[in-house]
């Protein structure tokens, strides 16, 4: 049984399969700005798990 990749394309172009490479440039306005709101986000997310792990224990 024959493994079929997960992007069509991949058999014929090797780097369609990783889709966390880029040619060019990337590094649009809105490219930095999703990553820092992401950032941000996680930030948060973490500071709130850590705030009640922290209250739990008391």
């Amino acid at each position: 049984m024959p493994i079929t990749p997960v992007y069509p394309d991949a058999a014929i172009d090797p780097q369609a399969a990783a889709p966390w490479v880029v040619r060019g440039n990337v590094a649009t306005t809105a490219t930095i700005w999703n990553n820092v709101w992401t950032g941000a986000v996680a930030v948060l997310l973490g500071l709130g798990a850590m705030f009640l792990g922290n209250s739990r224990a008391r």
